[in-house]
């Protein structure tokens, strides 16, 4: 079901890709310099039989976990009103949430959430395949979380 029935108007859309792709361009830099430039420093691996298939499916949740530790208090952090109007505001600019939405930051949250990745490949073995399926499933998940539709039953959240 649409959350709101109205349509984001063209200027939300402008202002929501501009900063999407400055984060993007963050996103990208940080990920280039992990993954490519320091990699020989990361604990990712690419053999599996290195740790196994059970740390494989364990370290999915664990990844899940501290992700999600990660952005609830930097989330948190960014609502005080010292700081909300200089790190958080433009994501909330766009009261009827659109895809674009999803990544629309000043730059500065742009690197505190890109933050996770570095931290993630330079403290726990991961195995290199898991961490991009990872990555990856975090975006889906980000982009549906903003597309304005409410897809569970009514009471769900309830339960």
């Amino acid at each position: 079901m649409k959350i709101q029935k109205k349509v984001p108007k063209l200027t939300d859309y402008k202002r929501d890709i501009f900063w999407s792709l400055i984060t993007i361009t963050i996103f990208t830099t940080v990920i280039v310099f992990t993954f490519y430039k320091y990699n020989h420093l990361t604990n990712t691996y690419k053999d599996i039989e290195e740790y196994g298939y059970l740390y494989l499916f364990l370290s999915f949740f664990w990844m899940l976990f501290v992700h999600d530790t990660w952005f609830y208090w930097w989330h948190r952090i960014m609502h005080h009103p010292t700081l909300f109007k200089h790190v958080h505001l433009v994501h909330h600019k766009s009261t009827n949430p659109s895809p674009w939405i999803s990544y629309a930051f000043y730059p500065f949250e742009a690197i505190i959430e890109v933050g996770i990745h570095p931290l993630l490949a330079f403290t726990l073995p991961l195995y290199t395949p898991a961490l991009k399926m990872f990555f990856i499933f975090q975006i889906f998940y980000n982009v549906y979380g903003h597309l304005g539709f409410e897809i569970y039953p009514k009471e769900f959240q309830k339960h």
